[in-house]
């Protein structure tokens, strides 16, 4: 951090102050995590880089979720999306759809219209994405968000959505054995 300073380089910074922060999230000190992300957003606002500010906001919001602090999480993933928006940044909108549903499904357990709403969007937009094998982190909101789009109308389907039942196979078709053939055992079960 201080050569970076030194050496005025904002963006190498800004990295490191989140790295400092996914440090303290493995230490379970939220209060520095926000500290430092809140560091990182600070000097991509600076820069003016759309971009990186869409993604501080997006990890921000994942982090307030983490806690269930799911209202402050909404809020954060509308921010993302609203400058993933102003970009295109198409997988970062579906990203963000995805992080949307998260928040929604969490904090009301039965708004799972809502949730499936957003999870379609996500679904749909990752599927007219360009999104190479190199891409992983990409490649797994995508098919996380076939498993919870999936997840969801099975929810819905026990909750009386019947028509929605059969939705349920069409996205965990999709999936396959994404998650097997990458190691994500959790994911597989």
């Amino acid at each position: 951090l201080e050569l970076y300073k030194k050496l005025n380089l904002p963006k190498r910074i800004a990295i490191v102050y989140e790295r400092i922060a996914n440090s303290y999230e493995y230490l379970q000190k939220p209060d520095s995590v926000f500290h430092y992300l809140n560091k990182s957003l600070q000097v991509y606002e600076n820069l003016n880089d759309t971009l990186y500010i869409a993604e501080t906001y997006f990890d921000i919001a994942a982090r307030y979720n983490n806690l269930s602090f799911y209202k402050s999480g909404e809020e954060y993933f509308r921010k993302a999306l609203a400058m993933d928006s102003a970009i295109g940044n198409l997988k970062g909108i579906a990203r963000d759809y995805y992080g949307l549903a998260n928040s929604v499904s969490e904090g009301c357990s039965t708004n799972y219209l809502s949730s499936i709403h957003y999870l379609k969007k996500s679904a749909d937009l990752f599927e007219s994405a360009t999104i190479d094998d190199s891409d992983i982190q990409y490649l797994i909101y995508k098919y996380m968000s076939f498993s919870a789009l999936s997840l969801s109308y099975i929810q819905y389907a026990d909750e009386g959505g019947k028509a929605y039942a059969d939705s349920c196979r069409l996205y965990q078709d999709k999936v396959g054995s994404f998650f097997e053939d990458f190691g994500f055992e959790g994911m597989v079960w």
